[in-house]
């Protein structure tokens, strides 16, 4: 008997976090190199670089503003933004972008996407950086 009421704890855990993995998924929005190209034509996008301010000198998308999520000041500094603007947040690969994104959401910003696979991505894609 004991043995089926922890078969079914443990089927209850486990399809607990299958859907709460699956619903935090769908909550976070990721572009990918075609709609950081399309930019140029929309200005309602705030494009946002969280790397270091040495990466972003050695090359960003161009119009990006650079706010350094490894710092401090990160959510200080992201309160001067309009969180009512849709955000494309990018960094290297992704994952400090990602951390970004979590934290924007986390402060009221309604709409923030993250580049996926960052800068590394989008120069694979052919999307060109500026210096």
């Amino acid at each position: 008997m004991n043995k089926k009421i922890v078969l079914v704890v443990v089927v209850l855990v486990v399809l607990g976090s299958y859907f709460f993995m699956a619903k935090g998924q769908s909550d976070n929005c990721v572009v990918g190199p075609q709609e950081v190209s399309a930019l140029k034509s929309n200005s309602e996008i705030v494009v946002l670089d969280v790397r270091t301010p040495q990466e972003y000198a050695s090359g960003h998308v161009e119009g990006a503003i650079l706010i350094d999520v490894t710092k401090p000041t990160f959510s200080k500094e992201i309160e001067k933004l309009d969180r009512d603007k849709k955000y494309y947040v990018y960094c290297r690969t992704g994952g400090r972008s990602a951390h970004a994104q979590k934290i924007m959401k986390g402060e009221g910003f309604k709409d923030v996407c993250n580049v996926g696979g960052g800068v590394v991505n989008l120069q694979r894609q052919g999307v060109r950086l500026v210096k």
